[in-house]
């Protein structure tokens, strides 16, 4: 733990719709707290989020994703003079060097092989210290061999993979997570969609999800929680056989997921999540990126997935004790590390020098 002054800027997407970068971002802000006590921490958001007036961290609001605002994204970094820069999946080349000019480390976290791409562009890489890919390696196809040569020949890191973000949950907290909501140690079923903002068609996902979490817990007697997630656009629904929350701070959600018997969650950052706590997962895609995520996972035996269309109709089956089994075993061969660690120890090696 240090005690010196550092300024930290996060630059998160900021969309009405996901929420994944924003917590990505808000749990590694968490834990640069621990490390620097003393640090300033400064966010930059989309005033039209939900979670933009929930933040903990002071806040610079923008009408619309950070990406979107150039001109004022640079003014914040000129006035704020950051130490170290995270961009989380957004930043533009103008951006990255205003946060060169003034001396600040320069951070680019992507999650998935198109952003990768987009951090890995000439124009931004030169302005670029790190490139974290906040997957497990068994997730994303590597780099290619002239892309290796080009990070070479700029004299930069190429991006590392360094796993899901999540943070820790310690017994107590986890012991007091499930007391909260009435639930035993792997005797309940936990069910999320995510962010609750994605739609297919005219249907919220979050809607379909409960569904199946409803349908769950008649069939199989075990006590079923669902999230419906901070961007869930309706009143929360109300059942005699599902217990509804509205939204979870991360530390309570991975203290509810690392407890739970298996989990029904879309394919975004929370899968990983659960796959690294050993959680087995039942899963389908409810936006765009997720798919190439679900098929990798799907390839080492992680998994258990399907379709937003065949979730409800098939959720007692594919929770069946024999594919449990099957995948629980699988998930205990796979090692995984928490993107969060790797992340500040490359930052404390930096500050230092």
């Amino acid at each position: 733990m240090s005690t010196r002054i550092v300024r930290f800027l996060f630059v998160p997407v900021s969309s009405i719709k996901g929420i994944g970068e924003y917590m990505r971002s808000l749990i590694l802000a968490n834990e640069i707290k621990k490390t620097w006590p003393n640090a300033e921490i400064k966010f930059i958001l989309n005033r039209h989020t939900k979670y933009a007036s929930t933040c903990p961290f002071e806040t610079e609001l923008l009408d619309n994703s950070p990406t979107m605002h150039t001109q004022e994204v640079n003014h914040i970094i000129e006035a704020f003079r950051p130490n170290v820069v995270v961009f989380d999946a957004s930043g533009r080349q103008a951006q990255l060097a205003k946060a060169k000019s003034v001396g600040a480390t320069t951070v680019f976290i992507s999650q998935h092989a198109k952003k990768r791409r987009r951090g890995m562009k000439w124009k931004r890489a030169r302005y670029t210290d790190f490139h974290f890919v906040a997957q497990p390696e068994f997730a994303i196809a590597p780099i290619s061999w002239i892309q290796r040569i080009k990070f070479k020949l700029m004299n930069k890191p190429k991006p590392e993979c360094v796993g899901i973000f999540f943070e820790r949950s310690i017994t107590a907290q986890k012991e007091h997570v499930l007391a909260k909501y009435d639930v035993q140690n792997k005797k309940y079923i936990i069910v999320s969609a995510g962010s609750g903002g994605h739609r297919k068609g005219d249907n919220v996902v979050a809607d379909v999800f409960f569904k199946a979490a409803e349908l769950l817990a008649k069939s199989s007697n075990i006590k079923t929680l669902i999230v419906m997630g901070p961007s869930y656009p309706n009143k929360l629904p109300k059942s005699d056989f599902v217990t509804v929350i509205s939204k979870l701070n991360n530390a309570e959600f991975i203290a509810l997921i690392d407890g739970a018997k298996t989990a029904v969650l879309s394919g975004g950052g929370a899968l990983l999540q659960a796959l690294a706590l050993k959680v087995p997962v039942i899963t389908c895609p409810v936006s765009k990126d997720q798919p190439t995520r679900i098929e990798a996972c799907k390839s080492q035996g992680l998994v258990i997935n399907t379709s937003l269309e065949q979730l409800v109709s098939e959720i007692s089956t594919l929770t069946s004790d024999e594919n449990l089994k099957r995948v629980s075993e699988r998930l205990q061969s796979v090692t995984s590390q928490n993107g969060v660690d790797v992340v500040i120890e490359h930052l404390s090696k930096t500050l230092d020098d």
